[in-house]
């Protein structure tokens, strides 16, 4: 694939960031949440383009922000649960048949519960439940995460109205992180040596390096990891981080470690212009 189709793939995943942080921030005019809710790790990259947006147009202060680490992995406890409890074969992934009984099941679990209610008092500096918010998030996909942290919510809160925004309704069939990660690494950092064939998604066939890059860059780029698989917390990426070790032979650790802060400026460049470009309600 040569540059034009890199800078292509590469606007384009900016252009669905800053579309959903556009909305996210009409969403909070016309909703009025009283706490941004952001699934990490993938659901910064939304974040930082609703503030970016918000930088530029809002008046107000920005609503409290609380980030919780709901992805796909705490589907694992799902599974042992189903398991133990002998049930059917349940799809968690796919058509996904049996969102209620997971987003009752994910009420359920205290210890979520109560690290989602100690969040949520800290950033109001209130216990008092809050009456709206809205959750980020990159993409809808199987809509795991969305019951996860409906279930939970609902389970603390059950008046509460919940809005989502996310940048791609369906699952991306080019990864954000992969494209802007090699992106700032390709146009950043030319002492790398990196070429065009070793884009993860060159349009003939990547090299050994760029297969490499479309394993681990999602998990990089991000910028931060999980504490451990069940717990709701989140940390900065390590060095210890297994990602950064597949890759620091080809990229220098340093360079892997400060990757997602390049990347999100070029998310945060981008929907600052076109918010000066075109404003918030333009179609």
């Amino acid at each position: 694939m040569g540059d034009d189709m890199m800078e292509l793939h590469t606007s384009s995943a900016l252009e669905r960031l800053w579309f959903a942080g556009r909305e996210a921030c009409r969403d909070i005019w016309r909703f009025k949440p009283d706490v941004v809710i952001v699934l990490y790790h993938s659901g910064q990259s939304v974040l930082r383009a609703t503030q970016a947006v918000w930088d530029v147009v809002g008046i107000d202060p920005f609503p409290p922000v609380v980030g919780i680490n709901f992805g796909r992995e705490k589907a694992a406890a799902f599974r042992r649960h189903a398991s133990q409890e002998e049930m059917e074969e349940v799809a968690l992934f796919g058509a996904f048949q049996d969102a209620d009984l997971f987003s009752r099941w994910a009420g359920g679990k205290r210890g979520w519960e109560a690290a989602v209610h100690d969040r949520v008092a800290a950033a109001l500096g209130s216990a008092d439940p809050p009456a709206g918010v809205l959750v980020l998030d990159d993409v809808l996909g199987t809509e795991l995460t969305r019951v996860l942290v409906h279930g939970v919510l609902t389970a603390l809160y059950p008046s509460i109205s919940i809005l989502y925004q996310v940048a791609e309704s369906g699952t991306a069939e080019l990864a954000w992180q992969v494209v802007l990660g090699f992106w700032v690494l390709f146009t950043c950092f030319p002492e790398l040596g990196l070429t065009a064939h070793d884009n993860p998604y060159a349009s003939d066939s990547c090299s050994a390096l760029g297969c490499t890059l479309e394993e681990h860059l999602g998990r990089i780029v991000v910028g931060t990891e999980d504490v451990r698989g069940s717990s709701l917390a989140w940390r900065p990426l390590t060095a210890g981080n297994p990602h950064v070790r597949a890759l620091r032979d080809h990229i220098p650790e340093a360079v892997l470690l400060e990757l997602s802060e390049w990347v999100y400026a070029e998310i945060e460049g981008y929907a600052r212009d076109r918010t000066l470009q075109e404003g918030v309600w333009a179609q």
